[in-house]
């Protein structure tokens, strides 16, 4: 097991927060999906491009939170900087879920679903896959909160190998509920259908995956040369889209990260983490934005480049709008205490 020093600074790396914007685009990308015109290998290419954002996501929040164990004195002091960011996250998980209860209470009505009905669905999605109808960003936070809950339990009390193979068993049983998912086999649709009515597609158990690597790459990281991670990424990048098998993706999006990390980039404003509040915003409230261009589209999904655009444009017209909002009122509540000080 590592040993620790709070005396240790936390490094800081402006490259997450900047890239973080661009993924917050390809999250609303992947719902609005502006490549629907696109076939063949772009479409393909687009996809892989834009599906690398969340797991870029874990793998981040992973990293940092493992830097920041490393500022803590003992083994209990790390845990518990894990608790607190576990329990910021559930804060964050219900406060967003309810903003969007009512787009929920509206499918629900459109449905004619019973009462026990609707309230059964709603319970099941909280509990065990995150998302409700168009409150699919949702699901990062509840596989948040389950990846790091696990990691909790035995993170100081394995090896990182065994840490390491226990999240290769996990991702695979995860693909394992996706390609269930997809398969035209009756027998295995029937298994289907119980999976689905009880983790849906198996994808809230993949953040515990990412998690485990964004924290193990920062517990074993050192000094490797920019092009081995550069040119593995490219070669399996390329692989995933060919053959789309989901390995090379997982490979890809790992040696991604590790590029991005080992960026040497040096800012000395607060650009950043404005940059971090902003992707953050718009990472939440995008889906509402398009909720409201399905309403105008006559209960249609407003997907294409249309859609997509004006639900980005929006959604990052509204984050600077709220940021701004948060400094100033931040700024007169700081005044008014000198004042009463």
């Amino acid at each position: 097991m590592p040993v620790y020093d709070n005396r240790i600074k936390i490094k800081s790396y402006p490259q997450f927060d900047i890239a973080k914007i661009f993924m917050a685009i390809f999250v609303v990308a992947i719902h609005t999906r502006p490549f629907e015109g696109i076939s063949g290998l772009k479409a393909d290419l687009c996809e892989a491009i834009v599906r690398l954002a969340v797991p870029l996501f874990f793998l981040i929040s992973g990293f940092l939170l493992e830097e920041k164990c490393k500022t803590q004195q003992n083994t209990k002091e790390q845990s518990n900087a894990i608790l607190k960011y576990i329990i910021k996250t559930v804060r964050l998980y219900i406060i967003w879920t309810i903003i969007y209860l009512p787009i929920a209470v509206l499918n629900f009505y459109w449905q004619d679903a019973s009462l026990f009905g609707a309230v059964f669905t709603y319970i099941r999605k909280f509990v065990f896959i995150g998302e409700q109808f168009y409150s699919y960003q949702l699901w990062y936070l509840l596989s948040t909160i389950y990846g790091l809950l696990a990691i909790l339990l035995f993170r100081n009390r394995v090896k990182d190998v065994v840490w390491f193979v226990v999240s290769i068993v996990v991702i695979l049983i995860s693909q394992m509920f996706e390609d269930i998912s997809i398969s035209s086999s009756a027998a295995v649709m029937n298994i289907q259908k119980i999976t689905t009515l009880v983790v849906g597609e198996g994808r809230v158990l993949s953040g515990f995956f990412y998690l485990s690597m964004g924290m193990l790459i920062s517990r074993n990281s050192h000094k490797e040369k920019q092009w081995i991670p550069g040119v593995i990424a490219l070669v399996s990048f390329i692989m995933g889209v060919i053959t789309k098998l989901w390995i090379f993706a997982v490979i890809s999006r790992i040696c991604c990260f590790v590029l991005l990390k080992n960026l040497n980039i040096n800012i000395k404003t607060d650009i950043p983490s404005k940059l971090r509040k902003i992707s953050t915003d718009i990472y939440f409230w995008h889906m509402w934005i398009f909720f409201v261009l399905y309403l105008l589209n006559g209960k249609q999904h407003a997907y294409g480049i249309k859609g997509f655009i004006i639900t980005a444009i929006s959604a990052l017209l509204i984050s600077v709008l709220q940021s701004k909002l948060k400094i100033k009122f931040k700024n007169q509540n700081l005044n008014k205490s000198i004042k009463e000080a």
